[in-house]
């Protein structure tokens, strides 16, 4: 059988969009094959989940959905076991070891997020991956006998080429900062378990990315774009992926194209305030 490219605009509502015009006499088996092609890609073996676990991702969720209500978007349709607790050594063996990243606290990948029980920064790591499900994933799909998916669009980065992404570390700064909101709100509620509220729950995940961020969306702020506004702004970009929201935050090509290149790395965010021109954020990064 010949490859066929499709391209999966996914909500985790699992509703499959054929993008080439050629392809739309896919055969029902193949639309069967690829109806739900969401799966536990790394095998893990989940711990039972303890009540408390329950009512916190149930809480955070639930929190999310208010989110996207307010953005007259779709309600998020994940299954609790699409979300796993697992332990540090089979975190460590088959998600770290594999992905090449020793400082990964947890992983997302299509509709599937993977936290490790007992970490002091759990509520913030459960939030942090999660936004990372609510963004707009795109993904192609080669179909042979199988399926061989590969990301083209997680959030507002994108893949450009085999290997190259941009507005990667902007995007993980808007994940942090939208985590960052629903915890706000969970935490409102009164409802998150005491075993959660630890000295760790206002650490922030890449924060030299999440300064930069916040130093643009402060200029932004203008009589006639609300901060609330902005915010509205870039959540729907993250999860529709239309770039024409980042424009509120983004003036002129030099930052457009500082945002593009910014990697995830605290050393490419810190260049990024050097090419930004602002001796305070550079201060501020410095100090992190």
């Amino acid at each position: 059988m010949k490859s066929t490219l499709i391209t999966w605009k996914d909500k985790w509502n699992y509703k499959l969009q054929i993008s080439n015009p050629e392809n739309r006499g896919i055969t029902r088996r193949l639309q069967k094959l690829i109806k739900n092609p969401t799966q536990d890609i790394y095998g893990v073996q989940d711990l039972k989940k303890t009540e408390k676990e329950i009512v916190l991702i149930n809480l955070l969720l639930d929190e999310y959905n208010k989110v996207l209500k307010w953005l007259n978007c779709k309600s998020l349709n994940i299954p609790i076991a699409n979300i796993h607790i697992i332990s540090e050594y089979e975190y460590n063996r088959k998600i770290r070891i594999r992905n090449g990243n020793k400082n990964s606290a947890g992983n997302y990948s299509y509709g599937h997020c993977y936290l490790t029980r007992g970490d002091k920064k759990f509520l913030n790591i459960s939030a942090h991956e999660l936004a990372h499900i609510t963004g707009l994933i795109t993904i192609d799909s080669v179909i042979t006998k199988t399926i061989l998916h590969a990301s083209l669009r997680i959030g507002i980065s994108r893949r450009v080429g085999n290997y190259c992404w941009q507005y990667n570390g902007l995007n993980e700064a808007l994940t942090e900062v939208i985590g960052q909101e629903i915890v706000s709100r969970a935490l409102k509620t009164r409802r998150v378990p005491s075993i959660y509220l630890t000295d760790e729950i206002n650490v922030t995940a890449y924060p030299a990315h999440v300064c930069i961020l916040k130093h643009l969306i402060k200029r932004a702020i203008s009589p006639s774009c609300s901060l609330e506004s902005i915010k509205k702004a870039l959540v729907r970009s993250y999860i529709t992926g239309n770039d024409k929201y980042l424009k509120c935050i983004i003036p002129n090509e030099r930052v457009a194209i500082a945002m593009k290149l910014m990697g995830t790395d605290s050393y490419a965010a810190l260049a990024t305030a050097h090419i930004l021109g602002n001796r305070k954020l550079i201060t501020r990064i410095e100090k992190i």
